[in-house]
C-alpha cells in the first residue's frame, strides 16, 4: 500500500522521505499554533526540495485545535481561512493547488448542519469547490460530500482525507487519504502520521483528469449462470465485459445484510437527489449505517460497487411472481442518481440499460418483464414509492431486452465490433451502381463526388420535362377552346 507522511514538528528532508519508501507528503500551510510546531507552514524551497526528490505534495489547513476548531467560525472563518490559504500556496509556488481543511474534532451532526458546513461552502466560494478538501472522520467526510462542499477525484472518491480519529472503526469509500497510524517515529526521527493512498489523486497537483486505469486484458469469457446461487461476487467482472466503468469499494465484497439464496433479478431506483454518494448508499444513516442497495449509478454511468449481501432497497410491496414484503432477499438493487424530476444523463440511461441487461443475460432470466422491476411497481401501492422516476418501465424493459438479445464482444453470444475502415480505403472500393439493369461500377468515391452534378442534372430534366408538359397542356387547352368555338358556330 502506498504510503504519505503528515508532520507538523519540524521539516524533514524529502531524500529521507524518500528513502523511507514513501511517495510524499501532506504539509501544513497555516501558521503554528504552538511553538513546538515548527513545521508549519511549508516553505517554498521545502516543496521544491520534495520536486527535486520526485516526491508529491498536498496541503492542509489546521490553525485551531479540538477545543477551538477552525469550522466552528462558520462562513467568515472559511471565507477568510481559504484566503489565506490560497495567498501561501502563492507564496511558495504552488498556486492553484487544492487545500484540506482540517475536521479535527467529534464533529456532530448539529454542529455541521449549522456552523460547518457554511465554512466549507465558503471556501468553496474563495477556491472554487474543486480545489476544497476534508479532513476528519467517517462521518463527517459524508456530510460533506453529500453537501457538495468538497472536490471530487473521480470514480466515486472525494477530496476526503479521512482520520482514524472519531470513526469508530468505519471506513469512509469516499476518502482518497487514511489515516491509520498516528504519533510514530519517522524519518530523522520526527514525530509523523503516516497515511494510506486510496486513490491515484490526492490533492498532489492541481485539479485536472486524472488518467483512468487501462482495463485488464486477461479477463476471462463471460458466460450465462442460470444455476448460480449465493452472493453476486460476479458483478465486477460481469459489468466491466459489459464495457461499463466499475469501481470497487472497499470491502464490498464482505458488505451487506445478509447472504443471498436464488437472485430473481433486478430492482431499478433513483435516489432522490442528484447528489447521493456511493458512501451513503453503502451505509446509509437512515438504515444505522447498513447497505441499502448494492450499486450505485453516477450520472456519468460509473457504476460503484457497493456491497454484495442482501440490501434493504425493496421494502414493503407485492408483485405477481415476487414474495410480497420480501424482495430484497431475491433481487439486486440499482440506486441510480437522479431526483427522479430532472432530465436523466444519457450516459447513465445507456449504463442502466446495460447493467439491468447483464444481470439478467447472466442470471439466465431472457423475460425482462418479470425479472425486472421499477420500485414504483412493487412498492407504489404500500408505500407510495414512485422510483425510478421519468422512466417509463415498459418502454425501459423494451431497451433491456435488446441489450440481453444483443451482448457485447467479451460476453459468451457477443458480437465483436466491426472495425471502421479506413476513409481512404472505403472510398477506393469499387461498387456497381443501384441504377435497375445496369452493370455500370466505380469507385465509390466517384460516385459521392458526381452525386452532386448527377443531382443537379436530374433537377435540369425534370425541370425541362414540366416546362415540355406545360406547353402541351397549354396547347390542349387551346384546341379545346377552338373545338368549343366552332361548335358554337355550327
Amino acid at each position: 500500500m502506498a504510503t504519505v507522511l503528515d508532520y507538523s514538528a519540524k521539516p524533514i528532508s524529502a531524500r529521507l522521505i524518500r528513502d523511507s519508501g514513501h511517495l510524499g507528503a501532506v504539509r501544513y500551510i497555516s501558521p503554528p499554533r504552538e511553538k513546538w510546531m515548527q513545521g508549519k507552514p511549508a516553505s517554498a524551497e521545502e516543496v521544491e526540495d520534495f520536486k527535486a526528490n520526485a516526491l508529491d505534495t498536498a496541503f492542509v489547513w489546521q490553525y485551531g485545535g479540538v477545543a477551538n476548531p477552525d469550522c466552528m467560525r462558520g462562513a467568515d472563518g472559511g471565507r477568510a481561512d481559504a484566503e489565506a490559504a490560497d495567498k501561501q500556496l502563492k507564496d511558495i509556488k504552488r498556486t492553484g493547488y487544492p487545500v484540506f481543511f482540517a475536521v479535527d474534532f467529534d464533529i456532530q451532526l448539529e454542529q455541521w448542519n449549522n456552523t460547518a458546513v457554511h465554512y466549507f461552502r465558503a471556501a468553496c466560494e474563495v477556491l472554487g469547490r474543486e480545489r476544497v478538501g476534508i479532513y476528519g472522520s467517517s462521518l463527517v467526510i459524508s456530510w460533506a460530500a453529500q453537501d457538495e462542499v468538497i472536490g471530487s477525484a473521480g470514480g466515486g472518491k472525494y477530496l476526503a482525507w479521512q482520520t482514524k480519529s472519531w470513526s469508530r472503526g468505519e471506513r469512509a469509500p469516499e476518502a482518497v487519504l487514511y489515516q491509520g497510524t498516528h504519533n510514530v517515529p519517522g524519518p530523522a526521527g520526527v514525530q509523523v502520521d503516516v497515511n494510506q493512498v486510496l486513490h491515484t489523486y490526492w490533492g498532489q497537483h492541481p485539479p485536472g483528469n486524472t488518467p483512468a486505469p487501462k482495463p485488464k486484458e486477461d479477463t476471462p469469457m463471460i458466460k450465462p449462470n442460470p444455476k448460480h446461487r449465493g452472493d453476486p461476487l460476479f458483478l465486477a467482472d460481469l459489468l466491466r465485459a459489459w464495457g461499463l466503468k466499475v469501481v470497487e469499494m472497499p470491502g464490498w465484497k464482505e458488505w451487506g445484510n445478509g447472504d443471498f439464496g436464488y437472485i430473481k433479478g433486478v430492482f431499478a431506483h433513483h435516489t432522490g437527489s442528484n447528489s447521493t454518494t456511493p458512501g451513503y448508499i453503502a451505509r446509509n444513516p437512515r438504515l444505522n449505517n447498513q447497505l441499502s442497495s448494492q450499486i450505485h449509478l453516477g450520472r456519468d454511468g460509473t457504476v460503484t460497487l457497493c456491497g454484495v449481501g442482501v440490501a434493504w432497497h425493496a421494502g414493503k410491496g407485492s408483485y405477481p411472481g415476487w414474495q410480497t414484503n420480501n424482495a430484497n432477499w431475491e433481487s439486486i438493487g440499482i440506486e441510480a442518481v437522479s431526483d427522479g424530476r430532472s432530465p436523466w444523463p444519457e450516459a447513465q440511461m445507456v449504463a442502466y440499460r446495460k447493467t439491468c441487461a447483464a444481470i439478467l443475460w447472466y442470471l439466465g432470466h431472457r423475460a425482462t418483464v418479470d425479472h425486472l422491476l421499477g420500485h414504483k411497481e412493487y412498492s407504489g401501492a404500500a408505500q407510495g414509492k414512485w422510483d425510478p422516476g421519468g422512466i417509463d418501465m415498459t418502454k425501459f424493459r423494451a431497451e433491456v431486452q435488446w441489450w440481453i438479445d444483443n451482448p457485447p464482444a467479451g460476453v459468451a453470444g457477443g458480437k465483436p465490433k466491426q472495425e471502421d475502415k479506413p476513409v481512404a480505403t472505403t472510398l477506393d472500393t469499387v461498387v456497381q451502381t443501384f441504377v435497375p439493369r445496369s452493370e455500370f461500377k466505380d469507385t465509390l468515391g466517384n460516385f459521392i463526388r458526381h452525386s452532386d452534378k448527377n443531382s443537379y442534372m436530374a433537377l435540369q430534366e425534370a425541370l425541362a420535362a414540366r416546362e415540355r408538359l406545360e406547353r402541351i397542356e397549354k396547347k390542349q387547352d387551346e384546341i379545346l377552346a377552338l373545338l368549343k368555338e366552332q361548335k358554337k358556330t355550327a
